[in-house]
């Protein structure tokens, strides 16, 4: 069954999606910003890629992103959150 999900809401929150920012778009710029930073984040960087894999798998297209065009359907605030409850989780083992 697919999802009744409005024109323009994130397909996972089911809010308005207000900052259209694909998860590659954000990957790239939290890569870029730690590159940098000038300090070893081997470590970082590498959960970055592995967390922003989970979010090709989303694909009820509700807008484009902003940076790069590409079509994408969540809200920024849910793969921020995913990388915070990840970390979390990462930091408590």
């Amino acid at each position: 069954m697919i999802p009744q999900i409005n024109e323009g809401n994130c397909e996972v929150c089911e809010e308005i999606i207000t900052q259209p920012v694909c998860h590659e778009c954000l990957e790239r710029e939290m890569i870029e910003w730690l590159i940098h930073k000038k300090e070893n984040k081997a470590d970082l960087i590498s959960f970055i890629k592995q967390t922003t894999i989970s979010f090709a798998a989303y694909d009820y297209i509700q807008t484009k992103c902003v940076i790069c065009g590409k079509k994408m359907g969540y809200a920024l605030i849910v793969i921020v959150k995913k990388y915070l409850i990840i970390s979390a989780k990462n930091t408590r083992s």
